[in-house]
């Protein structure tokens, strides 16, 4: 009997082995099948543009139904906690597994072609953004309209907001097809597309391109007063349109400033008298226009150099923002040696990322509307001393700190670089916590709101930097026309009282501050200020604000910097600035 008791029990240990090595194995299998990393055999995929795909790497059996009920659970809470975080990436992929898990769950499909379409949008949207970024409107006018056809209602951009970009595409597509026809002399086709351009936005550029077309069209072209302006005999119709042509090219010539067009028209001047060779007495008159115009370029060519002068004993007294402002003006003014003079400027921008400020004074001030529509409430706020850049934070800058810091770039960007010939134009396409962290890292902050509207308004409450009444030319805005960013610093009468450029229009400023989310109370938006060239003037006023998430980076969207102003800061400002003469005078 022991005997037999011993091998039943042996036998029955064996069979339990048995089982164990097989429910073992069954794990094993299952889990090679269902997993997506970890083991040698686990399987990856990929969902394609249909949603379909396997499932996720913490996918029970499906006929596990309590562990897929806590995965279903789990993966509605990352679905729902990533759109909240307005990832649609995100989103998609947690409904696109339930999805997979519960093909037959009614709710699940519909959230997951939900899901689907906000995936598809923001993708859309960010190609256009990207488009856009690089002024390449008809690609940006495509993703746009794609986008507005899927915008699905919970999307956080507006169908208005899409409208208007669609727009500005178009307008900024016909402008440039009616200034290449300008160019050609097709005046008919010019007029039309100039026409075409303002049917979509009242744009300075626009009026001003339609004007002189209809002048060319018409066959009355303006001439400038500007003597002495030689008479033509009426001896041939064509001689007298040949002289006339010369003698335009020669005024408009003048009209820059540039020392290279002086002498172009002083050689144009040797054309015309050489057309006028048989009217001894106009030859006369030419030679001493010639005279006259020599001696203006030489006098500009001797005041830009002085300029230039200046320029580089700025920079080296450690004055980079006055370097800076005097460099520009002579790179505007005189061509010659570009190279060096953008080798100089570019060293300037470095310098100026810290030294190119105005200061803001300490003090109580008003600030705000009382208009409830997208305004800051009207208030008074105590604002401690800072210095705020006097300009926009421009690609090259960025660019240091990407290059610095291995830090993410705009999208509009190309594998780490900006468009080339955009070096000073502002960076825009920055997220607010792209603007923060570049802040950061140059020993700086963003301005508050309440900062930002006292940098802008000089302290006494008003609509605009220059006062109560919109100027087109002051602020690149929908007004202007431009059909993206201007380089920074272009609009010098458009300054506020302390001496910042291009605080209204251009790009939308990012601020530290918030102000909650009308469509979810429970989340705050970061505040832009100051408006962007995609709005037109009641949107770019001092005290209008656009509330956006933190995380989104869109076009139109950049920002500048302050710093505390410490006393010694102060006075050191103070000092230099009184030996350049004013502040604003030395900056124009």
């Amino acid at each position: 009997m022991a005997d037999e008791g011993r091998g039943f029990r042996g036998q029955h240990l064996l069979t339990t082995l048995l089982v164990i090595v097989v429910v073992g194995l069954a794990a094993i299998l299952a889990g090679l099948k269902y997993g997506r990393g970890g083991g040698k055999g686990a399987s990856a995929t990929t969902p394609d543009d249909h949603g379909k795909g396997g499932p996720g790497p913490n996918s029970p059996p499906k006929d596990d139904k309590r562990a897929l009920k806590e995965r279903l659970r789990k993966l509605r809470e990352e679905a729902r906690a990533a759109m909240q975080d307005r990832d649609a990436a995100g989103a998609y992929e947690a409904w696109r597994e339930a999805h997979e898990l519960a093909p037959d769950d009614a709710d699940i499909a519909t959230e997951f072609d939900k899901a689907r379409l906000e995936r598809d949008f923001q993708i859309l949207f960010e190609q256009g953004e990207a488009a856009l970024g690089k002024f390449d409107h008809d690609q940006a006018l495509v993703y746009y309209e794609k986008a507005l056809e899927l915008r699905p209602a919970t999307e956080s951009i507006t169908p208005e907001q899409l409208k208007g970009k669609i727009r500005f595409c178009h307008y900024a597509i016909a402008l440039r097809e009616g200034q290449e026809a300008a160019k050609k002399e097709d005046w008919k086709g010019a007029v039309e597309k100039f026409n075409k351009a303002l049917s979509f936005n009242e744009g300075q550029l626009a009026k001003d391109g339609l004007a002189d077309a209809k002048k060319h069209l018409e066959g009355a072209t303006a001439t400038t007063q500007n003597p002495p302006n030689p008479e033509v005999p009426p001896t041939s119709t064509e001689l007298q349109a040949k002289v006339k042509g010369l003698q335009d090219k020669i005024n408009e010539l003048q009209k820059d400033n540039h020392v290279e067009s002086f002498q172009e028209a002083a050689a144009l001047c040797d054309d015309l008298a050489t057309v006028l060779k048989g009217s001894p007495d106009l030859v006369a008159k030419v030679g001493e226009q010639k005279k006259m115009i020599l001696e203006k370029g030489s006098g500009y060519e001797k005041l830009y150099s002085k300029m230039l002068e200046d320029a580089q004993a700025a920079l080296k007294a450690g004055e980079a923002g006055r370097a800076l402002a005097l460099a520009e003006q002579f790179r505007g003014k005189y061509k010659k040696n570009t190279k060096e003079i953008d080798t100089f400027i570019d060293e300037c921008h470095r310098e100026s990322v810290v030294t190119d400020v105005v200061l803001v004074p300490e003090g109580i001030y008003e600030v705000g509307s009382d208009d409830p529509i997208d305004q800051n409430p009207r208030g008074t706020h105590t604002v401690n001393a800072i210095f705020i850049d006097r300009r926009e934070v421009t690609n090259q800058q960025y660019k240091a700190f990407v290059d610095a810091t291995g830090y993410r770039w705009p999208r509009y960007w190309s594998e780490g670089r900006y468009p080339q010939g955009l070096e000073r134009y502002p960076v825009m396409g920055v997220a607010w916590v792209d603007a923060a962290n570049f802040a950061k890292w140059a020993g700086k902050r963003l301005p508050s709101e309440a900062e930002w509207e006292v940098a802008a308004s000089g302290g006494a409450p008003r609509r605009y930097p220059w006062g109560e009444t919109f100027v087109a030319d002051n602020a690149n805005t929908l007004e202007k026309g431009a059909t993206g960013p201007t380089m920074v610093g272009s609009h010098p009468d458009g300054k506020s009282p302390f001496g910042a450029l291009d605080l209204i229009g251009n790009v939308a400023e990012w601020t530290s501050s918030t102000t909650p989310d009308p469509d979810d109370p429970s989340r705050t938006l970061r505040i832009a200020k100051g408006g962007s060239f995609l709005l037109g003037a009641a949107q770019c006023t001092i005290s209008a604000r656009d509330g956006q998430d933190e995380n989104l980076q869109l076009v139109g969207y950049g920002f500048r910097c302050v710093t505390d102003a410490t006393p010694e800061a102060i006075e050191k400002y103070k000092k230099e600035h009184a030996s350049a003469g004013s502040d604003e005078t030395s900056h124009k």
